[in-house]
């Protein structure tokens, strides 16, 4: 989490300090938003199996996630638009932790039209 966190400047000391997590009252540090919104790239990708087909990734932070926490993304195709050049999809996703808690939200929107150069 500490690496994580540094790579983005994150300011909070809950993501990377257990005493300042606790302080706020939490029982570990907490997960950023940023780690889980690479958790949604990740599915994705691997429903794509090209990272270049993203055009838009819109995440939502609905509850905490704490460091030790299980998550499991889940999510579904609800939109299709196909093209002579292409097929557009929306995919709406979610993090739930293992007690099946909504943690975060995302809708991707990716677009198998050809790449730019």
């Amino acid at each position: 989490m500490f690496i994580f966190n540094a790579a983005y400047y994150g300011t909070h000391r809950f993501h990377y300090d257990v005493e300042a997590a606790r302080a706020a009252g939490f029982g570990d540090v907490v997960v950023t938003a940023n780690l889980i919104c690479s958790y949604f790239e990740q599915a994705v990708r691997g429903f794509t199996g090209d990272a270049g087909y993203l055009r838009a990734l819109e995440e939502r932070s609905i509850a905490p996630a704490v460091a030790g926490a299980t998550l499991v993304i889940e999510g579904a195709v609800t939109e299709v638009e196909r093209r002579a050049d292409g097929t557009r999809f929306v995919c709406e996703l979610v993090a739930v932790d293992q007690e099946g808690r909504r943690i975060s939200t995302c809708r991707a929107e990716l677009d198998t039209a050809s790449l730019p150069a």
